[in-house]
């Protein structure tokens, strides 16, 4: 191979590096065609150095390039960019002009965004970051010298005084008095604090033991409860269901009673007649009055007769709001004057349930089944009883049935509770009911209360009034 040959060979091979390395630099796209992927734009109110053909980069890796750099008419930068490798933008990118180094080169560096965005489609507009100028990062610079400086003075000015030496001289000596002080103390009580610390060691190792034998009871204490919620399972949730329906009744007694109330306020029914009709009101006022007077004379002639120095009389009504009946009671009562008394109450109940045992004898021994009965009663309460101070104890008959019963009074008998238990032969549970009375004038007054408190399917709410007697 002639030298001519060899020459001509090696000038094409460098000819070809050169063409490959001009289209690959992007500097002939005019000729080779523009690289594809996604264009966009990115806007900045300063760009700080950066020119066209500057690198692209995300985290630092280069993805594309810097195509054009223009000035719109509003005085913002507008930077074409391409990015030729395979990443996703999306709408919520961000661009920032960053250099490599202090005083590298300057390239833009995309955010990506958040990755639950929509994608960025090409030619879509990047909001730019402004970036840090070399002037603004000096005149930081700047001020905090300046802040340094005017420590220093006021540092000098305080310290380079003969008072300012003399203070830092007082404090030097002080310090050092102070170290002295503290090194004779531990010195001379070098034993206590031994002792002390050697106390505080066997306190932590008391402390830990009953920590430990305090979290063994513990656990024991948890497996306890848990094997008695595990036996009283059952109970615990017929219990909690029997909270739930009493819940319920006492949302249904409170509907109730604001119905009622309701009515009242706007004067239907005898009631609401009787609180809201003036004539009405005056009406009972003068025979209340009456009967107040009718009483005394009543109690003045029995006193003159038998030597009794108080009677009373009165009537009153019970609503019970489960069974939708009411009871009625008419009074009269004889108290002596050594705080002994005796009442007597005619009872009419429209629906009084009766129990009767009837026993069936059974292959495999005796079955008591409960029968009850429902019919109209009239029945008597007769009781005598004894007053000491505020509280009332009383027995005798309790609607034809043994009976005791507890009052307590308030206010000069303007408040009364009352608990009274009767009934005691019955199969499940004797009778129990709680109630209170309240005076609001003269002989007339309020009742509410709770009647058979211990059997749940008995249990209801009640409330009346009575005139008379309280």
């Amino acid at each position: 191979m002639s030298s001519e040959l060899k020459v001509g060979i090696f000038t094409a091979l460098a000819l070809g590096i050169l063409a490959y390395m001009i289209i690959a630099t992007g500097s002939c796209n005019i000729w080779f065609g523009e690289k594809e992927g996604l264009k966009a734009t990115a806007v900045f109110r300063s760009i700080a150095g950066l020119e066209k053909k500057a690198a692209v980069r995300i985290a630092g890796v280069r993805v594309g390039d810097v195509t054009d750099i223009s000035l719109n008419a509003n005085g913002i930068a507008e930077v074409k960019i391409l990015i030729v490798e395979p990443v996703k933008l999306r709408t919520s990118a961000t661009a920032a002009v960053s250099s490599l180094g202090l005083m590298g080169e300057k390239y833009v560096e995309i955010f990506p965004g958040n990755p639950g965005d929509p994608e960025m489609i090409s030619g879509a507009v990047i909001q730019g970051k402004e970036p840090l100028s070399i002037d603004q990062m000096g005149a930081q610079i700047l001020s905090i010298s300046s802040d340094i400086k005017e420590l220093t003075s006021s540092l000098s000015s305080v310290l380079g005084s003969k008072e300012g030496q003399a203070k830092l001289n007082s404090i030097v000596t002080n310090f050092s008095i102070f170290t002295q002080q503290l090194q004779t103390i531990l010195s001379e009580n070098r034993a206590a604090i031994s002792e002390f610390i050697h106390n505080g060691s066997n306190l932590t190792v008391e402390v830990r033991d009953d920590f430990v034998r305090l979290s063994a009871q513990f656990d024991k204490l948890l497996v306890t409860v848990q094997g008695m919620l595990d036996e009283n399972r059952g109970n615990i949730r017929t219990s909690t269901s029997q909270i739930v329906d009493l819940t319920k009744k006492l949302q249904e007694t409170s509907d109730t009673l604001n119905s009622i109330l309701k009515k009242i306020d706007t004067g239907e029914g005898t009631l609401g007649k009787l609180i809201n009709e003036p004539t009405t009101h005056d009406k009972l006022n003068q025979a209340l009055d009456q009967m107040d007077k009718s009483l005394k004379d009543v109690s003045s002639a029995l006193g003159k007769v038998g030597g009794m120095p108080s009677t009373r009389m009165g009537l009153r009504s019970e609503y019970l709001l489960d069974s939708q009946r009411a009871k009625t009671y008419l009074s009269f009562g004889i108290q002596s004057k050594k705080n002994r008394y005796f009442l007597m109450e005619l009872v009419h109940d429209p629906i009084q349930e009766r129990a009767k045992k009837t026993t069936v004898e059974t292959p495999d021994g005796t079955t008591m089944i409960r029968t009850v009965t429902t019919r109209q009663a009239i029945s008597i309460n007769a009781q005598g009883g004894l007053f000491v101070g505020h509280l009332g104890i009383r027995g005798g008959l309790t609607e034809s049935t043994a009976g005791v019963g507890i009052d307590y009074s308030l206010a000069k008998d303007r408040i009364k509770f009352t608990v009274d238990g009767y009934d005691f032969g019955r199969d499940d549970q004797p009778h129990l009911k709680i109630g209170s009375r309240l005076g609001i004038y003269k002989q007339l007054y309020l009742t509410v209360g709770s009647d058979d408190m211990l059997l749940d399917k008995r249990r209801q709410f009640y409330f009346g009034f009575g005139v008379g007697s309280k």
